[in-house]
């Protein structure tokens, strides 16, 4: 039996409680549950929550504005239980939510099996005072027995009853129940969390309440560069709530799924496919009104390319045809759903190898196709959506060895009439590189290809340049962000800024690889665990001097 400010569930007598048996895949929500059984009591509190997840918590009553808000996505949730011996368990579930619509009537509701008791006490690094906290679904699939129905009839109206009245008549709901029950699966739940009588207020937001004050009425990088051209940034699922959301939205006019839209993270086995996080973004954009470049349709990376792609049915290599076949559906299929929505395609992604002495990269792409799988990756793309803008896209693009072979690929690409529109240049640079000669020829170069240039995964480490990942040294363990590091960035970040102004007939996009100093993928590279400071908001999500001195290049 579940417990819940003295609601008991149904089912529960006097003689013994019914157990209620969750599926692994089950649904529960943020909260604390207790259970009782043999005059004992459990308690349990919901501690973790894993991406893709987005819970939306805000100091307001616009329901509208909290459902337009909710983010598509499987969201996973640890629960650990520890009973009045010192024992414990763990268990995780999920819910699956789907494309969210402030036309959807909400409902309070708690969690199927599971209560949700005392909510807004068990919301980590949250302040309260004395509130009412309501919880809003809209409607998903989640694949749960149809013979906890009649639990969740009960368990519905245990959270501020007399609020939910108010928010939906019995007719209606009686009709929803039905046709719910009649469907064999248990529909709900996606996630917002607001406040009644008293405001729930955050640790986080009041950290940055004085900067989103400051900010609201000032522009953002997308203003200062209107002229010039789109500025993005790369986003997974956790930037698309909270803080991060509101500074995406001031800052840019373009986004760049960092992972999500990846061959292996979205086709991880032939005859699947993992849509809910690309969705989630790509629903995010149209929200807000921002552009989407995708990212990207072919790569060698072993860890995010499945190694089913190069097998046949008994585990041998498959053949050149196989591979080609199913990269020409997975391409379909992907530019498809969501031709119209994506403005842009990185197609090919670092196919040219870093050995001097090599030209394309040795991957099993090339060993199994050859060149053929470059060039029928930017026909069929472009067979499937027109209208998109097709791009290469490739790192180290400042060496001039490696420049030279980005631009004979991309240059035989466009005299052979393989339709690709520009070249990516990924920008991962440091204090020390490029100079402003190298980064001036880099971009000359390809300006005079007649091609779009975009920079596409910009970041500048505060540490020296390395290549290749590495192992900790001592000098590692002195990560402070000084002075001296802040001014060399700086300077960095102006040069860059200053020659992307030159070259704006040629240069049609700038995006950042991550938000803010809160997280960047150079936390790990080259040396894993050594925090970096590459982005031009820092942890807090407050601008830097870098900013700026960006702004200042077009004022």
């Amino acid at each position: 039996m579940y417990d819940c400010d003295n609601n008991r569930s149904p089912g529960a007598t006097a003689g013994g409680d019914r157990k209620i048996t969750l599926p692994k895949d089950s649904v529960l929500l943020n909260g604390s549950a207790s259970s009782e059984a043999d005059g004992k009591v459990t308690k349990g509190l919901w501690t973790k929550i894993t991406a893709p997840a987005s819970l939306v918590i805000a100091n307001t009553t616009d329901t509208a504005t909290m459902v337009k808000n909710l983010i598509a996505g499987v969201y996973l949730f640890e629960l650990k239980v520890t009973d009045d011996k010192g024992g414990a368990a763990t268990d995780t579930v999920h819910i699956v939510v789907d494309s969210p619509s402030v036309n959807r009537l909400p409902i309070a509701c708690a969690g199927t099996g599971y209560f949700i008791q005392q909510i807004t006490s068990s919301l980590p690094g949250t302040k309260h005072s004395p509130a009412c906290a309501h919880l809003y679904c809209s409607f998903t699939t989640v694949v749960l027995a149809d013979t906890l129905f009649s639990e969740l009839l009960n368990i519905l109206f245990i959270e501020n009853k007399n609020h939910f009245n108010q928010l939906i008549t019995t007719q209606k709901r009686i009709a929803m129940f039905q046709k719910i029950k009649s469907s064999g699966f248990l529909l709900a739940l996606a996630i917002v969390v607001t406040c009644c009588q008293s405001k729930l207020v955050s640790q986080s937001s009041v950290s940055t309440k004085g900067l989103n004050n400051q900010t609201q009425a000032t522009k953002g990088l997308k203003d200062y560069f209107s002229k010039y051209f789109p500025v993005g940034v790369a986003v997974n699922t956790r930037s698309l709530r909270g803080d991060d959301s509101a500074l995406i939205v001031k800052e840019f006019n373009s986004i760049t799924p960092e992972n999500d839209m990846k061959i292996g993270p979205v086709h991880p086995e032939e005859n699947r496919y993992n849509f809910a996080n690309a969705d989630a973004i790509v629903a995010f954009a149209q929200r807000n009104n921002l552009k989407v470049r995708g990212h990207n349709l072919v790569w060698h990376f072993e860890s995010q390319t499945p190694k089913w792609i190069f097998k046949d049915k008994d585990g041998n290599q498959a053949s050149k045809e196989l591979v080609l076949q199913r990269l020409k559906d997975h391409i379909t299929t992907v530019v498809s759903r969501y031709k119209g929505k994506l403005y842009a395609w990185d197609v090919a992604n670092e196919v040219i190898s870093d050995k001097p002495d090599e030209y394309l990269r040795p991957s099993e792409w090339y060993k199994i196709c050859g060149e053929d799988y470059i060039i029928k990756a930017f026909q069929w793309a472009h067979e499937v959506d027109p209208n998109a803008q097709l791009f290469y896209n490739d790192y180290n693009e400042i060496s001039p060895v490696k420049r030279e072979k980005i631009y004979r690929l991309v240059k035989s690409l466009k005299d052979a009439g393989v339709p690709i529109h520009g070249v990516g240049l990924q920008g991962h640079w440091a204090v020390n590189e490029p100079s402003r000669g190298q980064l001036d020829s880099t971009l000359k170069r390809f300006a005079d290809l007649g091609l779009k240039i975009q920079i596409t995964e910009l970041d500048i480490s505060v540490y020296p340049k390395e290549h290749d990942a590495r192992e900790r040294r001592p000098v590692d363990a002195f990560t402070d962000f000084t002075a001296e590091r802040e001014q060399a960035q700086l300077e960095k970040y102006k040069m860059c800024f200053e020659l992307f102004k030159k070259y704006r007939k040629a240069i049609t996009s700038v995006t950042f690889w991550n938000l803010a100093d809160r997280y960047s993928w150079l936390d790990n590279f080259p040396v894993r665990g050594r925090k970096d400071y590459p982005l031009l908001f820092d942890q807090n999500l407050k601008p830097k001097k870098a900013y700026w001195e960006v702004v200042k290049v077009v004022q």
